[in-house]
């Protein structure tokens, strides 16, 4: 079984069993989910845009019908899903959570078409921060006027801003914590039956909106979900969808699956279409998948991989130039039957749960790399904690473990790759952002811009005699329709690309990048050691024997506190440090998955500012190793 122990959240083992047995229906999970995202999203801001209700009938009934005549389309049919707001859907406004973008009429991503034609129900839009930059999932740029609608009318547009005028996502799983049970399959499945909100949830809400309430102000913690998928992940977490699609471009997947206990796969780079997919960083860019358990994100993935015949196919037309092909994920798991097979379907009206067994443990010829490199000084406890707990449980499922000298992986590239990282990305996202100029894409100046006199604050009269009409269009439509921060990045990439700082900061970060993936391959091939220009010598008495994979701990710190009324400052430079588990992987385009792990409050969880013990460990490897960090990853689940 895999869940959490204070709610329990199905996973498509468990839906296979309940739909091919009738004990629950499509229509009656459909329905639950939905009355979920619309009870939950005034408080917590998890959706920017929910479905409407009587869409969600129409195909999850279709649905209950291919199960009743026994002819499902895949593992994903009936299934709720939840997509994030820069993947383009034919029935949402493709707005990636900014200004600018807030009347783009969205088509369907290709991703999005895939999950379609398996039978997946898109339950609605998730919150994110604007076009994927940020890392605590508070750099929202939504207009915050409910009502609006795609020129299809096809959705019920939420109010973004809360009952509280907030525009970020609250992570449920810290309140969540405080109000734990011990469902079973069977006791929620009666719950969506009966359409009945669990009471763990239904607490946690009104204890929030109480605090928000509050004359002298909330106190009470707005724990942050992570960035920049972060409704993404609570969708997951809360349960009012059973999967969810975001993007990551330096952890933005598998982080916020880290802070809100689920599960995140980035796969390797190319290795999904990124066709209909509002574009940030273009060479980092991947899309990512989160679920509540490692099954459920490797079977998505074999839905919405790039395969030979949909790369083939639609080449020219999407004009992908960095899709890669990936095999199918079927039998990832050794020794494990598939709960999809037709010999292990229940007809029974009571399922039983029959994911405990061990037999698919086996980890024996894996050896696992543990690079001393990311052992930092300022790793939190929990983390430490986490990381060991599941090295132990890896030995004892038969994996090697080898420590990778700092001569191999050195604490030196790791370092720079945060820097590299955050110029690579700047450059990138200034010159694709540069096409938003309120003419040719993006919100035009005289469109929905309020008061013009707030763009024109310290702008000097000489600044504006020097500008023509268009520049003033520009200036306008880009400094109404962006948020702070992607400003501050499109001002940073711009000057890095500058010609007195090219070849000092962006070639320089190009050369760190080359360096990580090289270090990163020599663990993975068995090169001895890393002879740089950092100076770094080989060191021949290290062992230098190959691993297969690597393990590392998602997150440096616990989710802090994004609470206004907390008067908390948040340190936004702390939250670029945070990313330094997860940037190296993605410079490298490597796959990688965040797993959730338990940590028990004398393992030092209440050392932290947040008080709860869920930590995300990641399984990383080389690329198109997709079947081995899941099958790694997928005995991780006792931990969780």
């Amino acid at each position: 079984m895999s869940h959490l122990p204070y709610y329990y959240r199905f996973t498509l083992s468990d839906l296979q069993k309940l739909f091919t047995g009738q004990y629950l229906t499509p229509t009656q999970l459909s329905t639950f989910c939905h009355a979920m995202a619309t009870h939950t999203n005034p408080t917590l801001n998890i959706f920017n845009a929910i479905a409407p209700l009587s869409s969600i009938l129409d195909q999850a009934h279709a649905s209950s019908i291919r199960y009743e005549q026994n002819n499902p389309r895949s593992i994903l049919d009936g299934v709720p899903i939840s997509i994030k707001s820069n993947i383009a859907m034919r029935d949402f406004n493709l707005t990636a959570n900014s200004k600018i973008l807030s009347n783009v009429v969205g088509y369907d991503a290709l991703l999005v078409q895939k999950l379609k034609d398996a039978g997946a129900i898109i339950i609605g839009q998730t919150n994110m921060d604007e076009f994927g930059m940020g890392s605590l999932g508070n750099n929202c740029n939504t207009s915050n006027d409910a009502g609006t609608s795609t020129s299809n009318s096809n959705s019920t547009i939420t109010d973004n801003s809360s009952r509280s005028g907030r525009s970020y996502t609250i992570n449920p799983l810290p309140s969540l914590m405080e109000y734990r049970n011990e469902y079973k399959m069977e006791t929620y499945a009666n719950h969506v039956r009966r359409m009945e909100i669990p009471e763990s949830i239904t607490d946690m809400i009104v204890d929030l909106d109480d605090n928000d309430d509050d004359d002298n102000g909330s106190t009470m913690p707005h724990y942050s979900p992570g960035g920049s998928s972060s409704g993404s992940a609570a969708s997951v977490s809360i349960g009012s969808s059973i999967l969810s699609i975001g993007t990551d471009t330096g952890g933005s997947v598998r982080l916020p699956a880290s802070w809100c206990g689920v599960v995140g796969l980035k796969p390797t780079y190319g290795a999904i279409s990124r066709d209909g997919v509002v574009s940030y960083a273009s060479s980092l860019d991947t899309v990512g998948i989160l679920g509540a358990s490692v099954e459920c994100v490797a079977s998505t993935l074999d839905i919405i991989r790039n395969d030979n015949a949909s790369v083939g196919k639609t080449m020219e037309s999407v004009r992908d130039s960095t899709a890669c092909f990936l095999d199918p994920i079927p039998g990832w798991k050794d020794n494990a039957s598939s709960s999809t097979s037709s010999s292990s379907r229940s007809s029974s009206s009571s399922p039983s749960t029959s994911d405990d067994n061990n037999d698919d443990l086996e980890l024996s010829g894996i050896t696992i790399g543990i690079p001393a490199a990311f052992s930092v000084e300022t790793l939190c406890n929990p983390s430490l904690s986490a990381w060991d707990k599941s090295i132990q449980w890896l030995e004892d499922c038969g994996a090697t473990i080898q420590i990778i000298d700092e001569t191999i992986v050195t604490p030196n590239a790791v370092k720079m790759s945060l820097p590299a990282y955050y110029v690579l990305s700047s450059a990138e996202a200034s010159s694709n952002l540069a096409r938003y100029d309120g003419l040719r894409y993006g919100m035009s100046c005289g469109e929905s811009m309020g008061d013009s006199s707030d763009a024109s604050k310290g702008e000097t009269m000489d600044t504006k005699m020097s500008m023509n009409t268009r520049e003033e269009q520009y200036a306008s439509a880009r400094s109404h329709g962006f948020g702070k921060e992607v400003q501050r990045r499109i001002l940073a990439g711009t000057a890095v690309l500058s010609s007195d700082r090219f070849h000092s900061h962006y070639e320089a970060a190009t050369k760190a990048r080359a360096t990580i993936l090289k270090q990163l391959n020599s663990a993975f091939n068995g090169d001895a050691g890393v002879d740089d220009e950092d100076n770094v010598n080989c060191n021949p008495s290290v062992n230098t024997n190959g691993v297969d994979l690597m393990l590392i701990p998602t997150q440096m710190s616990m989710p802090p506190d994004l609470n206004p009324a907390a008067e908390v400052a948040l340190d936004s430079t702390a939250a670029f440090r945070n990313d330094i588990m997860t940037v190296p992987i993605s410079l490298a385009g490597l796959p990688a998955i965040s797993v959730p792990v338990m940590v028990e409050d004398g393992d030092g969880s209440n050392s932290d500012s947040c008080p709860y013990a869920v930590v995300g460990m990641q399984v990383f490897g080389p690329k198109l190793s997709e079947k081995l960090i899941l099958r790694a990853a997928h005995t991780l689940r006792h931990l969780y």
